[in-house]
């Protein structure tokens, strides 16, 4: 269950920044990622539905980084001084982990969007490929030295 969990929490994340960097080529939608599609099996249109996901998840993200960097900013201020307000850090607290939730949210939203286009077997292998890429394995780089494995 933590395994799945920790996966989930992963995806949700990368899915946005897999489609993070759009196509080099102006009207080439797959210039940018042909091996991705080949390896997925992907549809010109699966490849423009995705497309379309991830320049949506960008868009509201750059609004939702901005405010938490406000907030951040705030609560940095607020701290810097003499006497600090207790209830304005609070309140702040409060804005910035509501504000990671949302962005949460968005990613989420991201990945089910993701998950309703793209057949079982092509999500299974996309989740794969982002456990690779991202070394979510078994292997060291997530606070385990090398040849620890997860319990």
């Amino acid at each position: 269950m933590k395994k799945a969990l920790a996966v989930l929490a992963a995806l949700t994340i990368l899915v946005p920044l897999t489609w993070a960097q759009g196509p080099p080529g102006p009207g080439n939608k797959d210039e940018g990622r042909p091996d991705f599609k080949k390896r997925l099996g992907l549809s010109e249109e699966q490849l423009e539905q995705l497309d379309n996901i991830r320049h949506e998840t960008e868009l509201a993200t750059i609004d939702v980084r901005a405010e938490i960097a406000k907030s951040e900013k705030k609560l940095q201020h607020e701290l810097k001084k003499e006497k600090s307000d207790k209830s304005i850090i609070d309140n702040l607290i409060n804005e910035i982990g509501e504000l990671h939730a949302k962005m949460l949210r968005l990613r989420v939203d991201s990945l089910l969007k993701t998950k309703e286009i793209l057949t079982p077997e092509q999500f299974k292998k996309f989740a794969n490929r982002l456990k690779m890429w991202k070394g979510m394995g078994d292997g060291p780089g997530q606070g385990r030295p090398s040849g620890k494995k997860r319990k």
